[in-house]
């Protein structure tokens, strides 16, 4: 399976270093293939080709020099929705067999290694004074 995700996720950072994500996905089936005993089958039909899913993140800071850092971390995603359609040909997951019950729903869960690469253009500044705001590049 190969997909494009687009994750929307709300981040939370700690003065320590790590982090903390939680939010949504979305994804979009581009190729789905089964390699089996007929050969090499091309099943993007066998599959809904989108879906949601629920995204869990945490990790922490790496190391860094000045405006430049490193993170690393894990995000875990579930989708609720069942990606395999009703139908099927022979030799797919979703073929059906007089011998099994009933269908049951397949929902992924992905597990996957984020490395963070992080250069900063400068920060948010609140003047004491007069509580303005002003952005400030870095040199």
């Amino acid at each position: 399976m190969t997909s494009i995700d687009l994750p929307i996720l709300f981040r939370t950072n700690n003065s320590n270093g790590s982090y903390f994500e939680i939010g949504a996905q979305y994804s979009m089936m581009q190729t789905i293939s089964e390699n089996n005993r007929m050969g090499n089958i091309d099943a993007y039909d066998n599959f809904n080709q989108h879906h949601w899913a629920a995204v869990l993140s945490f990790g922490g800071y790496m190391m860094g020099w000045e405006n430049f850092g490193i993170s690393m971390g894990f995000r875990f995603a579930y989708s609720f929705d069942d990606i395999v359609t009703d139908q099927g040909e022979i030799g797919s997951y979703t073929h059906k067999v007089s011998s099994i019950p009933g269908r049951k729903l397949t929902t992924p869960l992905t597990a996957g290694l984020v490395i963070e690469f992080n250069y900063d253009l400068g920060y948010l500044s609140t003047s004491p004074c007069t509580g303005r705001r002003a952005f400030i590049f870095f040199n």
